[in-house]
């Protein structure tokens, strides 16, 4: 499963709960992530990431790399 679809199983499965969303974007811009968090802002159930230079990337994925934002 791709990660965008995995992103949207996950959403899909959330039914009803609210959920925050926050964006991050790496400092020469050729990365942005899209952070899906639950209502606490606490925990993060789903990612994507989109690699500006080439082709969208999981978020999760050990070369793309998240600046520690004080959310686990």
């Amino acid at each position: 499963m791709s990660g965008l679809a995995e992103t949207v199983g996950i959403l899909e499965a959330t039914g009803d709960e609210l959920l925050r969303i926050g964006s991050i974007g790496t400092v020469e811009q050729t990365r942005t992530f899209t952070l899906l968090l639950n209502a606490a802002a606490n925990t993060v159930p789903a990612c994507t990431g989109v690699d500006r230079t080439s082709h969208e990337r999981d978020c999760r994925k050990p070369n793309a790399q998240l600046a520690n934002q004080g959310v686990s």
